[in-house]
């Protein structure tokens, strides 16, 4: 995958479900050609206009939000990290459904730090969605382990 950062081109190594971290000075805004980022403002813009979600939206939403009444109408009246996150879900749902190639920019942005760990859980969740179907779910949950933890990879089975 190629990314720009400022003016410099960079390749990375990526897979279905790749972290990509800026360092700590990066103060360039990092761009992903060919993918579709979706960032807070996107996310937003897109559950606010959207009329129906998602079939599965539920099940995703409710990992990260599990009290929020599921409706576009009751999803826009709450805080912007509810919006965003909904966004967020609704659109990646759709675009795994086209197998596009998608980019969270700072999926993180605005939310509590505990709803931040409920984010990675549906990070997980998501990933464990857009599997190949010739990849257990072994598999995906080991891929995710050695791409999370690179140099401490367990091999673990998670059954």
């Amino acid at each position: 995958m190629q990314i720009v950062a400022g003016q410099q081109e960079h390749e990375i190594a990526t897979r279905r479900f790749t972290l990509v971290v800026p360092a700590a000075n990066m103060h360039h805004r990092i761009r992903y050609p060919g993918h579709v980022t979706l960032d807070l403002e996107a996310c937003e813009y897109h559950i606010r206009l959207v009329q129906k979600l998602h079939l599965e939206f539920q099940k995703f939403f409710s990992i990260v939000f599990p009290d929020v009444e599921i409706s576009p109408e009751n999803i826009r009246q709450q805080s912007t990290g509810v919006l965003h996150v909904a966004g967020r879900v609704d659109m990646t749902l759709k675009l795994q459904d086209l197998d596009a190639p998608i980019v969270w920019q700072y999926p993180e942005a605005g939310l509590h730090p505990a709803t931040q760990l409920q984010l990675a859980d549906l990070m997980i969740a998501l990933r464990l969605r857009s599997r190949t179907p010739t990849e257990t779910v072994e598999e995906a949950l080991a891929d995710l382990d050695h791409r999370l933890n690179p140099r401490e990879s367990t091999g673990k089975s998670y059954n």
